[in-house]
């Protein structure tokens, strides 16, 4: 996935492209708390997922589809991990990451990040591998259901409502997996995150250490992403199901080389 950051969210793209291609990437541990966190899976024909990756990884299959999840986080004291907890930034995030595999070995690799914190969308745009553009995000509560919308401009718009009193046994019977724990072994318990540095291709991951998911099916609705089903995937993807997690305490490494 080339990195591809839109004019609008920058001066002198062209010097940014440049600084992005040679900055250290993850160069420092970092910390922070999802205190509310949704994932809304797409099920992806596999060769329209394999087309957008970079050499080296390949779509993890399963039930004949592949897997992207886009997961939408309200986060609490984000820092490198040697910092107090005062000096933490909250921040709201929106993350396209597929399911991949490299060597043998499953994790993720991320697409592409909303965020919408300026500075950390600017930072995190240069010094990580997860593709930050800057946009203002918004939850709205209505009683048991979050309407989550994303205001860029169209195809990076976003929208979705999640129900959370919707029965569980019938979500799950929706999706192709026989229990909520394997699904959460298969599609939330992923702990690498795979890239290949810009400037050597190089191969890189960072991991991830946290506490376990404690995961609730939620029924997702009124679903528009456009960056999905027009741009990455016409006629290539659908929506699959939806989890929710609250109050996860995350550790991301350093990037590791090789």
């Amino acid at each position: 996935m080339s990195h591809a950051l839109s004019a609008e969210t920058r001066a002198l793209p062209a010097v940014h492209d440049l600084l992005w291609r040679w900055a250290p990437k993850h160069p420092l541990p970092m910390r922070a708390v999802f205190d509310r966190c949704w994932l809304l899976t797409f099920r992806v024909e596999p060769d329209a997922l394999a087309a957008r990756l970079p050499p080296g990884l390949e779509p993890w299959i399963f039930d004949d589809s592949a897997w992207l999840s886009i997961v939408v986080a309200r986060m609490s004291d984000m820092r490198p991990t040697f910092l107090p907890r005062w000096l933490g930034v909250d921040f709201d995030q929106v993350v396209y990451r597929a399911v991949v595999t490299r060597d043998g070995e499953r994790g993720v690799a991320f697409l592409r990040t909303e965020a919408n914190h300026r500075l950390y969308a600017w930072g995190g745009d240069l010094l990580t591998h997860f593709h930050f553009h800057h946009a203002p995000i918004t939850f709205t509560e209505e009683a048991h259901r979050m309407r989550l919308s994303v205001d860029q401009p169209h195809p990076a718009r976003l929208h979705a409502v999640f129900d959370h009193e919707a029965d569980q046994t019938a979500l799950l019977a929706m999706s192709p997996f026989e229990s909520v724990d394997q699904l959460r072994t298969e599609l939330c318990d992923l702990f690498h995150a795979f890239s290949t540095s810009p400037g050597t291709g190089r191969p890189g991951r960072v991991t991830v250490q946290r506490s376990a998911w404690n995961i609730r099916l939620v029924a997702p609705s009124e679903v528009r992403a456009p960056w999905m089903t027009e741009v990455l995937f016409p006629g290539a993807c659908a929506v699959s199901h939806a989890v929710y997690v609250e109050d996860v305490p995350y550790r991301w490494t350093a990037m590791r080389w090789g």
